[in-house]
């Protein structure tokens, strides 16, 4: 029930984030900044009740994944603002395989064919969902393809850095790594802005005026982001990073392309229901293989 209920979350954040929109890399950040922070204040209300106590290894696992979260973010807008989105989506979700490949070979999980074959179709779930075939044929620049490299391995590290201090921990203070990771995301992304801001020198009206337009949908998203990863970090020392991340960020892609079909009433391709019919496959296979 757990994994269910962090896709879930997931998709919920996916979904919220959607309806905020921003001009420029300069709001982009405000707006990672603000998740941020809105996630940090929800753990930092909960530690009372937690009994939380940091480790110096919790700390500085927290501020590096917190690093790698804004480093990502920035590269993910910078990558849409200068390449097809649909590709630069696909990438984002392939980087299951960073946490899913580092599991097997440095934490020796077991690796079964229907896990491999499961994480596969989920591959061509994600690129027949994202990538249309009107964006084919799009030159690709170098700067693009940088970026999404990037984008890639930050978005994949960030996984591993939640494994690799939940194996290092025996799978404690996973509540005191997200306070620190996001507490620390908040903080660079809104220096990161400051910065921004007084180098454009733009005013601040048209800021504060997204964030009020959007602060009910930066709520949603913050709950959905902040219990999805809670969920996910409490899973990461309970199952093989071969089935948990695949799941996660598959069922998460299945729930927001059925969400935008049934409740937005968004027409679909046959290649997008190819792709749901695949990712429902793999769904099934990766679960042969536990």
């Amino acid at each position: 029930m757990e994994i269910v209920a962090a896709i879930l979350f997931q998709a919920v954040q996916s979904i919220a984030m959607k309806k905020v929109h921003t001009a420029g890399v300069r709001q982009s950040m405000l707006v990672t900044g603000g998740l941020a922070g809105l996630i940090a204040a929800g753990f930092w209300c909960c530690a009372p009740f937690l009994g939380i106590g940091f480790h110096w290894f919790t700390v500085g696992m927290g501020i590096l994944y917190g690093g790698l979260f804004v480093a990502t973010m920035f590269c993910y807008y910078s990558a849409m603002q200068c390449g097809p989105l649909s590709y630069t989506t696909f990438f984002f979700s392939a980087s299951m395989l960073i946490p899913s490949l580092a599991g097997i070979v440095l934490w020796k999980e077991p690796f079964t064919w229907p896990v491999g074959i499961g994480i596969c179709l989920f591959l061509a779930a994600f690129y027949l969902v994202g990538v249309p075939g009107g964006e084919r044929g799009q030159r690709m620049s170098g700067k693009w393809i940088a970026l999404c490299f990037l984008c890639w391995l930050g978005n994949g590290c960030c996984s591993l850095v939640v494994k690799a201090h939940q194996m290092q921990m025996g799978g404690r203070e996973s509540e005191e790594l997200l306070i620190a990771a996001f507490s620390s995301a908040a903080l660079i992304a809104l220096l990161l802005y400051g910065g921004m801001r007084m180098r454009s020198g733009a005013a601040a009206g048209g800021d504060a005026a997204l964030l009020r337009r959007s602060l009910g949908w930066l709520v949603l998203a913050a709950m959905g982001n902040g219990v999805g990863n809670a969920l996910v970090t409490y899973l990461s020392t309970r199952l093989p990073g071969t089935y948990l991340y695949p799941m996660v960020l598959g069922g998460m892609l299945l729930a927001v392309t059925l969400y935008s079909v049934f409740v937005l009433k968004e027409a679909i391709s046959k290649r997008g229901i190819a792709g749901i019919v695949i990712g429902f496959a793999a769904i099934v296979v990766i679960n042969i293989g536990r």
